[in-house]
Protein backbone atom coordinates (compact mmCIF):
# COMPACT_ATOMS: atom_id res chain seq x y z
CA UNK A 1 0.00 0.00 0.00
CA UNK A 2 0.95 3.53 -0.28
CA UNK A 3 1.14 6.08 2.89
CA UNK A 4 -0.55 9.18 1.86
CA UNK A 5 1.40 11.10 4.52
CA UNK A 6 5.30 9.91 2.98
CA UNK A 7 3.76 10.49 -0.75
CA UNK A 8 2.50 13.84 0.51
CA UNK A 9 5.96 14.59 1.91
CA UNK A 10 7.47 13.37 -1.25
CA UNK A 11 5.40 15.21 -3.87
CA UNK A 12 3.30 17.29 -2.27
CA UNK A 13 -0.77 17.12 -1.17
CA UNK A 14 -1.70 19.08 -4.79
CA UNK A 15 0.12 16.01 -6.47
CA UNK A 16 -1.48 13.33 -4.98
CA UNK A 17 -5.08 14.37 -5.17
CA UNK A 18 -4.11 14.85 -9.03
CA UNK A 19 -2.85 11.54 -8.70
CA UNK A 20 -5.80 9.65 -7.09
CA UNK A 21 -8.71 11.88 -8.94
CA UNK A 22 -7.44 11.79 -12.24
CA UNK A 23 -8.77 8.44 -14.27
CA UNK A 24 -10.95 7.44 -11.10
CA UNK A 25 -14.23 6.38 -12.46
CA UNK A 26 -17.21 5.54 -10.55
CA UNK A 27 -16.87 1.55 -9.63
CA UNK A 28 -13.18 0.83 -11.06
CA UNK A 29 -10.36 -0.05 -8.57
CA UNK A 30 -7.78 2.33 -9.04
CA UNK A 31 -3.70 1.39 -9.29
CA UNK A 32 -1.90 3.77 -8.36
CA UNK A 33 1.32 3.12 -9.97
CA UNK A 34 4.50 5.65 -9.96
CA UNK A 35 4.02 7.24 -13.11
CA UNK A 36 0.73 8.11 -11.51
CA UNK A 37 2.35 10.04 -8.95
CA UNK A 38 5.02 11.50 -11.15
CA UNK A 39 2.20 13.07 -13.45
CA UNK A 40 0.46 14.81 -10.39
CA UNK A 41 4.42 16.11 -9.43
CA UNK A 42 4.23 17.43 -13.28
CA UNK A 43 1.13 18.98 -13.37
CA UNK A 44 2.21 21.06 -10.60
CA UNK A 45 5.19 22.05 -11.14
CA UNK A 46 3.96 23.01 -14.48
CA UNK A 47 1.59 25.65 -12.95
CA UNK A 48 3.36 26.71 -11.04
CA UNK A 49 6.11 27.48 -13.79
CA UNK A 50 3.35 28.77 -15.85
CA UNK A 51 2.46 31.23 -12.88
CA UNK A 52 5.96 32.39 -12.69
CA UNK A 53 6.41 33.29 -16.00
CA UNK A 54 2.85 35.45 -16.07
CA UNK A 55 4.35 37.17 -13.25
CA UNK A 56 7.73 38.02 -14.08
CA UNK A 57 6.38 38.82 -17.55
CA UNK A 58 4.80 41.89 -16.84
CA UNK A 59 5.95 44.93 -18.50
CA UNK A 60 7.68 47.86 -17.30
CA UNK A 61 5.71 50.34 -19.12
CA UNK A 62 2.77 50.50 -20.67
CA UNK A 63 -1.10 49.86 -20.05
CA UNK A 64 -4.18 48.63 -21.43
CA UNK A 65 -6.53 50.80 -22.18
CA UNK A 66 -8.52 51.51 -25.45
CA UNK A 67 -6.01 52.67 -27.53
CA UNK A 68 -4.19 48.91 -27.50
CA UNK A 69 -5.30 46.96 -30.99
CA UNK A 70 -8.17 44.28 -31.13
CA UNK A 71 -7.24 41.18 -28.74
CA UNK A 72 -4.92 39.00 -30.63
CA UNK A 73 -5.63 35.56 -32.09
CA UNK A 74 -4.00 33.97 -28.56
CA UNK A 75 -6.33 36.15 -26.32
CA UNK A 76 -9.62 35.07 -28.44
CA UNK A 77 -9.02 31.85 -28.54
CA UNK A 78 -7.96 30.94 -25.08
CA UNK A 79 -10.72 33.00 -23.70
CA UNK A 80 -13.36 30.93 -25.70
CA UNK A 81 -11.41 27.65 -24.48
CA UNK A 82 -11.48 28.56 -20.74
CA UNK A 83 -15.22 29.37 -21.46
CA UNK A 84 -15.80 25.84 -23.21
CA UNK A 85 -14.03 24.26 -20.11
CA UNK A 86 -15.80 26.12 -17.47
CA UNK A 87 -19.54 25.15 -19.01
CA UNK A 88 -17.92 21.52 -18.97
CA UNK A 89 -16.48 21.44 -15.73
CA UNK A 90 -19.16 23.28 -14.11
CA UNK A 91 -21.43 19.85 -15.06
CA UNK A 92 -19.16 17.48 -14.64
CA UNK A 93 -19.17 18.67 -10.90
CA UNK A 94 -22.83 18.99 -10.15
CA UNK A 95 -22.88 15.37 -11.45
CA UNK A 96 -20.23 14.33 -9.73
CA UNK A 97 -18.17 13.49 -12.22
CA UNK A 98 -14.86 13.51 -10.54
CA UNK A 99 -12.69 12.33 -12.91
CA UNK A 100 -13.98 14.21 -16.24
CA UNK A 101 -14.17 17.40 -14.50
CA UNK A 102 -9.91 16.56 -13.72
CA UNK A 103 -9.71 15.59 -17.33
CA UNK A 104 -11.26 18.72 -18.20
CA UNK A 105 -9.32 20.99 -15.97
CA UNK A 106 -6.02 18.87 -17.12
CA UNK A 107 -6.13 19.14 -20.54
CA UNK A 108 -7.07 23.11 -20.18
CA UNK A 109 -4.01 24.23 -18.36
CA UNK A 110 -1.70 21.67 -19.76
CA UNK A 111 -2.09 21.80 -23.25
CA UNK A 112 -4.67 25.24 -23.66
CA UNK A 113 -2.92 27.65 -21.88
CA UNK A 114 0.56 26.39 -20.84
CA UNK A 115 1.64 24.52 -24.33
CA UNK A 116 -0.33 26.31 -26.56
CA UNK A 117 -1.36 29.79 -25.41
CA UNK A 118 1.95 30.83 -23.49
CA UNK A 119 3.87 30.23 -26.65
CA UNK A 120 1.69 32.29 -28.33
CA UNK A 121 1.43 35.35 -26.02
CA UNK A 122 5.51 34.83 -25.72
CA UNK A 123 5.51 36.28 -30.16
CA UNK A 124 2.76 38.72 -28.97
CA UNK A 125 4.84 40.50 -26.08
CA UNK A 126 7.57 40.25 -28.17
CA UNK A 127 6.64 41.68 -32.08
CA UNK A 128 8.48 44.19 -32.57
CA UNK A 129 5.85 45.90 -34.17
CA UNK A 130 3.85 45.95 -31.16
CA UNK A 131 3.26 48.65 -28.57
CA UNK A 132 3.65 49.43 -25.20
CA UNK A 133 -0.40 48.69 -24.85
CA UNK A 134 -0.19 45.93 -27.01
CA UNK A 135 2.07 44.60 -24.65
CA UNK A 136 0.48 45.19 -21.87
CA UNK A 137 -2.69 44.25 -23.60
CA UNK A 138 -2.04 40.54 -24.03
CA UNK A 139 0.21 40.03 -20.60
CA UNK A 140 -3.20 41.47 -18.32
CA UNK A 141 -5.24 38.96 -20.56
CA UNK A 142 -2.89 36.26 -19.82
CA UNK A 143 -2.81 36.85 -15.70
CA UNK A 144 -6.67 37.44 -15.76
CA UNK A 145 -7.10 34.06 -17.66
CA UNK A 146 -4.65 32.16 -15.07
CA UNK A 147 -6.91 33.63 -12.38
CA UNK A 148 -10.04 32.09 -14.36
CA UNK A 149 -7.78 29.25 -14.53
CA UNK A 150 -7.72 29.31 -10.80
CA UNK A 151 -10.66 28.95 -10.05
CA UNK A 152 -11.66 25.67 -11.95
CA UNK A 153 -8.60 24.25 -10.41
CA UNK A 154 -9.06 25.21 -6.69
CA UNK A 155 -11.23 22.39 -5.99
CA UNK A 156 -8.42 19.43 -7.20
CA UNK A 157 -5.24 21.26 -6.25
CA UNK A 158 -6.34 23.63 -3.66
CA UNK A 159 -3.09 24.52 -1.95
CA UNK A 160 -0.90 25.47 -5.03
CA UNK A 161 -3.96 27.62 -6.23
CA UNK A 162 -3.80 29.48 -3.17
CA UNK A 163 -0.29 30.24 -2.88
CA UNK A 164 -0.26 31.42 -6.55
CA UNK A 165 -3.39 33.32 -5.80
CA UNK A 166 -2.26 35.53 -3.46
CA UNK A 167 0.95 36.03 -5.88
CA UNK A 168 -1.69 37.47 -8.68
CA UNK A 169 -3.93 39.41 -6.17
CA UNK A 170 -1.21 42.07 -5.99
CA UNK A 171 -0.78 42.40 -9.97
CA UNK A 172 -4.17 41.60 -11.16
CA UNK A 173 -6.10 43.43 -8.39
CA UNK A 174 -9.11 43.99 -10.97
CA UNK A 175 -9.31 40.18 -11.64
CA UNK A 176 -9.55 39.03 -7.70
CA UNK A 177 -11.11 42.21 -6.33
CA UNK A 178 -12.67 41.51 -3.08
CA UNK A 179 -11.61 38.06 -3.24
CA UNK A 180 -8.43 37.62 -0.37
CA UNK A 181 -8.97 33.73 -0.29
CA UNK A 182 -9.53 32.15 -3.62
CA UNK A 183 -11.29 29.03 -1.20
CA UNK A 184 -14.11 31.75 -0.84
CA UNK A 185 -14.06 33.00 -4.39
CA UNK A 186 -17.02 33.31 -6.88
CA UNK A 187 -17.07 30.62 -9.16
CA UNK A 188 -16.82 31.70 -13.10
CA UNK A 189 -19.60 31.60 -14.98
CA UNK A 190 -19.67 30.36 -18.68
CA UNK A 191 -19.01 32.72 -21.05
CA UNK A 192 -19.56 33.51 -24.35
CA UNK A 193 -17.28 31.14 -27.12
CA UNK A 194 -15.41 32.91 -30.05
CA UNK A 195 -16.04 29.94 -32.55
CA UNK A 196 -14.01 31.98 -35.25
CA UNK A 197 -10.92 32.24 -32.82
CA UNK A 198 -11.29 28.01 -32.46
CA UNK A 199 -11.14 27.57 -36.14
CA UNK A 200 -8.32 29.90 -37.12
CA UNK A 201 -6.62 27.74 -34.17
CA UNK A 202 -7.16 24.46 -35.08
CA UNK A 203 -5.76 25.46 -38.99
CA UNK A 204 -2.75 26.97 -37.08
CA UNK A 205 -2.44 23.74 -34.66
CA UNK A 206 -2.57 21.04 -37.52
CA UNK A 207 -0.28 23.25 -39.58
CA UNK A 208 2.42 23.14 -36.59
CA UNK A 209 1.54 19.78 -35.57
CA UNK A 210 2.22 18.51 -39.36
CA UNK A 211 5.47 21.05 -40.20
CA UNK A 212 6.60 19.14 -36.47
CA UNK A 213 6.16 15.71 -37.54
CA UNK A 214 8.09 16.52 -40.89
CA UNK A 215 10.93 17.58 -38.68
CA UNK A 216 11.12 14.57 -36.83
CA UNK A 217 10.90 12.42 -40.11
CA UNK A 218 14.17 14.55 -41.27
CA UNK A 219 15.79 14.35 -38.10
CA UNK A 220 16.39 17.50 -37.70
CA UNK A 221 17.15 19.13 -34.09
CA UNK A 222 14.24 20.69 -31.96
CA UNK A 223 16.16 23.65 -31.92
CA UNK A 224 17.04 24.21 -35.33
CA UNK A 225 15.23 27.18 -37.56
CA UNK A 226 14.45 25.68 -41.16
CA UNK A 227 12.95 26.86 -44.19
CA UNK A 228 9.38 26.00 -45.12
CA UNK A 229 7.06 26.13 -48.13
CA UNK A 230 3.37 26.58 -47.73
CA UNK A 231 1.09 26.41 -50.50
CA UNK A 232 -2.17 27.61 -49.77
CA UNK A 233 -5.58 25.93 -50.72
CA UNK A 234 -7.43 29.64 -51.86
CA UNK A 235 -7.50 32.69 -51.25
CA UNK A 236 -9.17 32.88 -47.79
CA UNK A 237 -6.14 30.50 -46.78
CA UNK A 238 -3.65 32.70 -47.94
CA UNK A 239 -4.81 35.22 -45.77
CA UNK A 240 -5.42 33.56 -42.89
CA UNK A 241 -1.58 32.51 -42.82
CA UNK A 242 -0.90 35.45 -43.38
CA UNK A 243 -2.22 36.17 -40.19
CA UNK A 244 -0.81 33.92 -37.76
CA UNK A 245 2.67 33.49 -39.67
CA UNK A 246 4.44 34.91 -36.88
CA UNK A 247 3.07 31.99 -34.45
CA UNK A 248 3.77 29.50 -36.56
CA UNK A 249 7.25 30.76 -37.46
CA UNK A 250 7.75 30.35 -33.77
CA UNK A 251 5.49 27.50 -32.76
CA UNK A 252 7.35 25.21 -35.67
CA UNK A 253 10.75 26.99 -35.68
CA UNK A 254 10.72 27.87 -39.44
CA UNK A 255 11.68 30.78 -41.50
CA UNK A 256 11.80 31.89 -43.82
CA UNK A 257 8.09 30.94 -44.25
CA UNK A 258 7.82 30.84 -48.48
CA UNK A 259 4.12 31.44 -49.92
CA UNK A 260 4.57 30.50 -53.52
CA UNK A 261 5.14 26.93 -54.13
CA UNK A 262 7.05 26.70 -57.62
CA UNK A 263 8.27 23.73 -58.83
CA UNK A 264 7.90 20.20 -57.91
CA UNK A 265 6.77 18.71 -54.39
CA UNK A 266 9.16 16.46 -52.24
CA UNK A 267 8.13 13.38 -51.18
CA UNK A 268 7.48 14.84 -47.63
CA UNK A 269 4.54 16.74 -47.54
CA UNK A 270 2.11 17.62 -44.85
CA UNK A 271 -1.67 18.40 -45.29
CA UNK A 272 -3.33 21.25 -43.55
CA UNK A 273 -6.68 23.14 -43.34
CA UNK A 274 -4.43 26.31 -44.73
CA UNK A 275 -2.66 24.21 -46.86
CA UNK A 276 0.00 21.48 -47.87
CA UNK A 277 3.46 22.31 -46.11
CA UNK A 278 6.95 20.82 -46.71
CA UNK A 279 10.41 21.80 -45.26
CA UNK A 280 13.00 23.53 -47.65
CA UNK A 281 15.91 20.95 -46.44
CA UNK A 282 18.40 19.88 -49.33
CA UNK A 283 18.61 16.54 -51.02
CA UNK A 284 20.80 14.79 -48.84
CA UNK A 285 18.29 15.25 -45.94
CA UNK A 286 14.99 13.23 -47.63
CA UNK A 287 17.45 10.53 -48.72
CA UNK A 288 18.23 10.09 -45.35
CA UNK A 289 14.74 10.06 -44.50
CA UNK A 290 13.40 7.55 -47.34
CA UNK A 291 16.62 5.17 -46.57
CA UNK A 292 15.99 5.37 -42.82
CA UNK A 293 12.01 4.45 -43.57
CA UNK A 294 13.28 1.61 -46.17
CA UNK A 295 15.70 0.49 -42.96
CA UNK A 296 12.33 0.27 -40.63
CA UNK A 297 10.15 -1.50 -43.31
CA UNK A 298 12.88 -4.13 -43.44
CA UNK A 299 12.78 -4.64 -39.72
CA UNK A 300 9.09 -4.82 -39.58
CA UNK A 301 8.89 -7.45 -41.96
CA UNK A 302 11.89 -9.88 -40.44
CA UNK A 303 10.18 -9.33 -37.21
CA UNK A 304 5.91 -9.67 -38.78
CA UNK A 305 7.84 -12.97 -40.34
CA UNK A 306 9.16 -14.08 -37.42
CA UNK A 307 6.13 -13.90 -35.45
CA UNK A 308 3.63 -15.43 -38.41
CA UNK A 309 6.18 -18.55 -38.41
CA UNK A 310 5.52 -18.88 -34.41
CA UNK A 311 1.86 -18.63 -34.57
CA UNK A 312 2.22 -21.12 -37.73
CA UNK A 313 4.09 -23.75 -35.50
CA UNK A 314 1.13 -25.82 -34.71
CA UNK A 315 3.13 -27.29 -31.57
CA UNK A 316 3.99 -23.77 -30.38
CA UNK A 317 0.09 -23.04 -30.59
CA UNK A 318 -1.24 -26.49 -28.61
CA UNK A 319 1.27 -26.21 -26.06
CA UNK A 320 2.01 -22.30 -25.00
CA UNK A 321 -0.42 -20.91 -22.98
CA UNK A 322 -3.31 -19.08 -24.32
CA UNK A 323 -2.50 -16.11 -22.69
CA UNK A 324 1.02 -15.97 -24.17
CA UNK A 325 -0.06 -16.91 -27.69
CA UNK A 326 -2.74 -14.00 -27.57
CA UNK A 327 0.62 -12.16 -27.10
CA UNK A 328 1.76 -12.79 -29.97
CA UNK A 329 -1.34 -12.72 -31.94
CA UNK A 330 -1.57 -8.78 -30.42
CA UNK A 331 2.11 -8.23 -31.41
CA UNK A 332 1.35 -9.66 -34.82
CA UNK A 333 -1.00 -6.66 -35.07
CA UNK A 334 0.59 -4.43 -33.92
CA UNK A 335 3.62 -5.05 -36.44
CA UNK A 336 1.50 -5.11 -39.32
CA UNK A 337 0.00 -1.65 -38.05
CA UNK A 338 3.21 -0.23 -37.86
CA UNK A 339 4.13 -1.41 -41.32
CA UNK A 340 0.67 0.13 -43.28
CA UNK A 341 1.54 3.52 -41.60
CA UNK A 342 5.01 3.21 -42.83
CA UNK A 343 3.94 2.31 -46.46
CA UNK A 344 0.72 4.87 -46.24
CA UNK A 345 3.61 7.83 -45.45
CA UNK A 346 6.01 6.61 -47.68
Amino acid sequence: VVDPLEMIADIGADALRVALVSGNAPGVDQRLTPSKLTGGRNFTNKLWNAARFVLGAQPVTGAADDRAAEPTLAVRWIRSRIAAATETATRQLDTLDLAGYAATVYELAWSDYCDWFLEMAKVDLRREDATDADRAATWTAAATELTNLLRLLHPLMPFVTEEIWSAMREVVPDATVGEELLVRAAWPRPAARDPEAERAFDDLAALVRGVRNLRTEAAIEAAAWVPLVVDPVDERSAMALANVEPYLRTLARARPIDHHADGPRPELVTASPLGAAWLGVDASAVAAVAERRAGQLAELERNIERVRELLANESFVGRAPAAVVERERARLADLERERAQLVSGA
